[in-house]
């Protein structure tokens, strides 16, 4: 697939950022043009339709099917990445064609994905909240821990996977899992 035109949607500038170099070394020929709001994306797509959306979650939390609808309704051709998706509230046939970055999250319930990074079980629920794009302070109230022991649990994982930070890991888990 030629993929020429990017549009990444995220409020976090390290992920936008991470992202962004990543898709740059994998699709050196693409244009990748990184906003970080929904009204800036709409206006992006009013006047330029690309291949890939990479759409933050979190800036749909109010109404989700309403939000993707319509960033879909105006590049209809656009193949859709959302990243934090985990809400019911969108409709299955919506992502059909689509696809949502935490899914990774459940190949890491795979018995070769465990065997391959050597990961606890506490190490995997860690992940999983990165995979969901959590931030450490979401991740420890979630797991009930403390935020120092999710740092610890973290520096363990980028040992295992050999990367020097979260975007580094998450790269890594897409390109590995697939």
């Amino acid at each position: 697939m030629d993929i020429k035109r990017i549009l990444i949607v995220d409020q976090q500038c390290i992920y936008r950022t991470g992202l962004k170099h990543w898709l740059n070394r994998h699709y050196p020929q693409a244009r990748i043009v990184a906003v970080n709001s929904r009204a800036r994306a709409m206006k992006v797509l009013r006047s330029w339709a690309p291949d890939w959306l990479f759409f933050d979650a979190q800036l749909a939390a109010a109404k989700p099917d309403a939000t993707l609808s319509q960033l879909l309704a105006l590049a209809p051709e656009t193949r859709l990445f959302t990243l934090g998706l985990c809400d019911t509230r969108v409709p299955h046939q919506m992502l059909d064609r689509n696809c949502s970055i935490p899914l990774l999250a459940s190949q890491l319930e795979q018995p070769q994905t465990q065997a391959q990074f050597n990961l606890t079980p506490a190490q995997r629920r860690v992940l999983n909240g990165l995979l969901a794009g959590q931030i450490n302070k979401q991740i420890a109230s979630d797991l009930n821990i403390t935020e120092a022991t999710i740092k610890a649990h973290l520096t363990e994982i980028y040992r295992k996977l050999g990367v020097a930070n979260r975007t580094q890991a998450l790269a890594k888990l897409h390109t590995g899992l697939h």
